[in-house]
């Protein structure tokens, strides 16, 4: 639509500068006449008034001309920053998918390791040849690897019989 405005106001333009080259030389005819005394004050003085009003015209629609433009130039740079905002959502989006898609792989991964260390643990029982409560760890808890038929804890059995066990110093 500014386009449009721009071709209006040319074409505008155009017609007031015609109008105004005609005013000019009847203008100057009339000017010229009256020298001579062969027009009448009347006919030179509306060929001044129709002068000024084609001048007044023209200037208007050169003014009007230079604000369409001013105009469109104002929509095109409101275009431009549109288009620029909209690329750089999109560059946005796009860095947040890539994001998200790295955060569920690492997410995934972690549930590998989860998953691996559960299996492993499953199938790690640890099975006392009586029945009993601990009563010492003789490994760390989960720092030491150990093999089948390792010591691992001291217990204590369950028994109906108490039993206490007495260290005396002979000195």
């Amino acid at each position: 639509m500014a386009k449009e405005r721009i071709i209006a106001a040319e074409n505008s333009l155009v017609a007031s500068e015609a109008t105004f080259e005609t005013a000019k030389l009847n203008k100057e005819r009339q000017i010229s006449l009256d020298k001579n005394g062969l027009t009448s004050t009347r006919n030179l003085e509306l060929a001044l008034l129709e002068y000024d009003r084609a001048f007044t015209e023209k200037k208007r629609n050169v003014a009007f001309l230079k604000s369409s433009k001013q105009e469109y130039n104002a929509l095109e740079s409101d275009k431009n920053k549109i288009d620029k905002d909209g690329k750089a959502s999109i560059s946005n989006a796009k860095a947040s998918y890539a994001s998200a898609l790295s955060e569920i792989a690492r997410v995934n991964s972690e549930i590998n390791r989860i998953n691996t260390t559960i299996s492993r643990q499953s199938t790690q029982l640890v099975k006392s040849p009586k029945k009993g409560t601990i009563f010492r760890l003789r490994v760390n808890e989960d720092t030491e690897m150990v093999k089948s038929g390792d010591s691992i804890a001291s217990l204590v059995p369950d028994t109906g019989i108490l039993a206490v066990e007495l260290l005396v110093n002979g000195n």
